[in-house]
């Protein structure tokens, strides 16, 4: 008979290590070092979101072409999370993470010298593969080294961490731009990016294994085949799909657009209702985290979900800023409570064994999403307009909120660490 993930012991790191070392999970040197990781990446991705296009128009693409250039990045590492995942099952996080990071840094150091189109196309594809073994890698990291009752604020810090250091970017670099040229915030993304290598070589340690070492592929194949009857996975990706469909759908495309072309706002005003949302999401964050781990992870689930689809279907009746920014308020607070809750669920029923897989196998369903939600904006806009697209983004959060009704408790107190975190 098949056990139920809920009658799985949680993680072997976890169940070895003693209560007052869980206790300390997110105060330890190594945790701050991913933390540091994710910033500097962050940063350094920040810095190349104002260049990317203009770059592109340089050398000559047309503004469909440009589009490409965007969202070949996510493409490409869509398609490589799950290898992703299978190399960090058996050659450990701290080596994939940092070969990544060492892949986009070449690729990013390349394309600033890039003289076509196509060499900046594949330049950039080459450096999402890079990404999909960083950010894998670190999601196991989580999974295998922090206690299940501390996951919610470690993926809340490590999501601030990505936030802070990607909000932080986009005005650096144009003002690198502006004095430095439009190929120079690639050379310093590769060096922001060698940089983060260094720390997680320095700071990032795998996760000691059961005794008999790393598990072969197939006992990893059997855990993932395993994990993947669970609903809880399923209700997971729901979320993340959902989620990511929306924020790079709407939030990234088709709000500013709207904004600019319906509403008739200046670029400043724009810019002051996205980073509304985006201050919403920082402040809400932590406490949020807090909550999912002593709580659990069905009440962030829930709220955040329909706090979201509302905020989406609202955005159908704005007229004016005011509007814009009162909806864009409660899609920021919607996302702190709920953004995290995918990667804690994953962490939760994880298998040691196939950590990595079941981490890119979440990969591949935020990243189907972002590329997606993407593309069917744009031609949900084309033929119908924006209220379309709101309106079928709100859809889909709605099937997510319905995924997170009947999503079961996967937080469990038994034999877990107390609900600690960083003073």
């Amino acid at each position: 008979m098949r056990r139920s993930p809920e009658d799985v012991p949680d993680d072997a790191t976890s169940r070895a290590a003693p209560a007052h070392v869980r206790a300390e999970a997110l105060r330890t040197p190594g945790w701050f070092g991913v933390l540091a990781t994710a910033f500097w990446v962050a940063l350094g991705f920040g810095l190349v979101v104002p260049a990317l296009p203009i770059f592109a128009r340089e050398l000559g693409a047309s503004y469909s072409a440009t589009s490409a250039v965007v969202a070949v990045f996510a493409g490409i590492r869509l398609l490589s999370s799950t290898p992703a995942g299978a190399a960090v099952d058996r050659v450990g996080a701290r080596v994939v993470v940092v070969a990544g990071l060492v892949v986009v840094a070449i690729s990013s150091a390349l394309t600033a010298d890039a003289g076509s189109l196509g060499a900046l196309i594949g330049l950039r594809g080459m450096g999402g593969v890079g990404s999909a073994m960083f950010t894998v890698g670190l999601g196991q990291h989580i999974v295998l080294t922090i206690p299940r009752a501390q996951r919610g604020r470690a993926n809340g810090m490590l999501q601030g961490a990505f936030l802070l250091g990607g909000a932080s970017g986009p005005a650096v670099g144009g003002v690198v731009i502006d004095v430095l040229g439009v190929r120079a915030p690639f050379v310093i993304y590769a060096v922001a990016l060698l940089v983060s290598a260094g720390i997680a070589w320095r700071f990032l340690k795998d996760a000691e294994r059961p005794p008999g070492g790393r598990p072969t592929g197939h006992v990893s194949a059997a855990a993932l085949r395993e994990v993947l009857r669970d609903p809880a996975l399923w209700s997971a990706l729901t979320m993340a799909l959902a989620l990511n469909w929306t924020t790079q759908g709407l939030r990234f495309f088709s709000i500013p657009v709207f904004s600019e072309e319906v509403l008739g706002l200046s670029g400043s005003r724009i810019g002051l209702a996205l980073t509304v949302a985006a201050v919403a999401h920082g402040i809400v964050l932590w406490p949020a985290a807090r909550l999912m781990d002593s709580r659990g992870r069905r009440l962030n689930a829930r709220v955040g979900m329909a706090l979201y689809a509302v905020a989406v279907f609202g955005l159908t009746t704005v007229t004016g800023f005011d509007g814009l920014v009162a909806w864009m308020l409660l899609q920021g607070i919607a996302t702190g409570v709920g953004s995290s809750v995918p990667s804690a669920v994953v962490g939760d029923i994880a298998p040691p064994d196939a950590a990595g897989r079941t981490v890119g196998v979440l990969g591949v369903a935020r990243d189907v999403g972002a590329v997606v939600g993407v593309q069917a904006s744009g031609m949900l806009t084309d033929a119908y307009g924006f209220g379309p697209s709101f309106a079928v983004a709100g859809a889909l959060l709605v099937i997510a909120f319905i995924a997170s009704l009947t999503l079961r408790e996967t937080l469990h107190h038994a034999g877990a660490a107390p609900a600690s975190g960083p003073a």
